[in-house]
């Protein structure tokens, strides 16, 4: 049987969102009480990027930006943010119906198509409806009481 090496915390105290891997392999996504950042997989190199209003940032194709979807009044926007520069820019406004949401924690995960083109992620919908019923019998004044008269023969 071969050996096995020890994990490694890579940083400590994060918050319970879904990480990402760079594709080239040189960073992880994590979030804390100080916003999001990227840690190298040593854990020796961190990029603080601040707080920003999303749940999860997924690596682009070249690993060089990080998409996100923010959420706030009612506005929902997919952004991305330049890693060399930390520029974050607003890409295309999706509507509030487009907005991520999971039923789990963590639950927001963005996934790529291979090709960096798309993007998937889960929304979900809420519904409350108002239902009016007619033309059913109503029960009468000694039935409401909880009393019953003997039927006619």
């Amino acid at each position: 049987m071969g050996t096995r090496e020890k994990p490694v915390v890579v940083r400590d105290h994060t918050i319970n969102y879904v990480p990402d891997w760079s594709r080239d392999g040189k960073w992880l996504t994590y979030f804390d009480r100080n916003g999001w950042g990227v840690v190298s997989p040593d854990g020796k190199t961190v990029k603080p990027l601040g707080n920003i209003a999303t749940q999860y940032l997924a690596f682009s194709k070249d690993s060089k930006l990080l998409y996100g979807i923010r959420v706030e009044n009612e506005k929902t926007t997919l952004f991305s943010i330049n890693l060399a520069t930390l520029k974050a820019t607003d890409l295309h406004e999706l509507g509030k119906d487009l907005a991520p949401a999971a039923s789990a924690i963590p639950g927001i995960r963005f996934s790529l198509t291979p090709d960096g083109k798309s993007i998937t992620y889960a929304t979900q919908t809420f519904n409350s409806n108002l239902w009016l019923l007619e033309g059913f019998r109503q029960p009468g004044l000694l039935s409401r009481l909880g009393l019953t008269w003997p039927r006619s023969r």
